[in-house]
């Protein structure tokens, strides 16, 4: 449970401009260069060439990660990005410091570890009932994994800048990154739901123990913008199963 709360310094991180500091030292098993003929490309931003301020990443430094593929192959203590506007996972040679891109349609997760905290990323399969406001088929962050679990989305989307708005301190007026997060609960049968933050629609999602959800919330002042007091919330309705 400690480590799923402080991973959720992710849904408050953020940084104004991208600083890229190397991160010494060689992997334990650096992955060979040439499997990335089948799986990998050269790195291609879609925003390569643009002037945006902000970053893309969900650390601008390099971060320690593994890779876990479709056949099972694990890749660990591998230095590793996420770029979260393009769903890229960016991988740099120990030895050339080349960067790789690695599509993600060959792994079935990811991790990224920043200080004490690791963030994991599972591969979620599509189900055909899911409703098409959900991003099923695609990677979450598992917050809480339980019964009914909890999951996170973090994004980048690009705040187009007007003549009124987000002049930098260059006086010139730039485009931005800007950081979004949504919430997941996924049931017993992997169905998953997007979740609304207010009361009424929260309580209504999770189905049964009203009553109990209701008086916890109202016990525990619990505020479900807050992503700490989320997971503690979800922990507890799976306790009165």
């Amino acid at each position: 449970m400690r480590q799923l709360i402080l991973a959720l310094a992710l849904l408050v991180y953020h940084l104004d401009y991208a600083q890229v500091v190397p991160v010494q030292g060689v992997p334990l098993n650096p992955i060979d260069q040439s499997i990335f003929s089948q799986w990998a490309s050269e790195v291609d931003s879609e925003t390569s060439g643009l002037v945006i301020v902000g970053s893309p990443y969900l650390f601008d430094d390099w971060t320690k990660g593994e890779l876990t593929t479709i056949k099972g192959d694990q890749y660990t203590d591998v230095d590793l990005k996420l770029n979260l506007f393009t769903d890229q996972i960016i991988y740099r040679n120990p030895f050339t410091k080349d960067s790789t891109l690695i599509l993600s349609k060959f792994l079935t997760s990811y991790k990224l570890q920043n200080k004490d905290t690791v963030f994991t990323f599972y591969y979620i399969p599509p189900k055909p009932d899911q409703k098409s406001k959900v991003r099923s088929g695609d990677f979450y962050l598992i917050l809480l994994d339980d019964k009914n679990a909890l999951l996170g989305r973090p994004d980048v989307k690009i705040k187009r800048a007007t003549k009124n708005s987000m002049i930098n301190s260059d006086g010139k007026i730039k485009d931005r990154f800007s950081r979004t997060n949504e919430f997941y609960l996924r049931d017993e049968s992997g169905k998953i739901s997007r979740i609304k933050l207010s009361k009424k629609a929260f309580i209504k999602a999770l189905q049964g123990f009203q009553e109990e959800l209701k008086g916890y919330i109202k016990e525990n002042k619990s505020d479900l913008s807050n992503p700490n007091h989320l997971i503690a919330v979800v922990s507890y309705y799976n306790s009165l199963f």
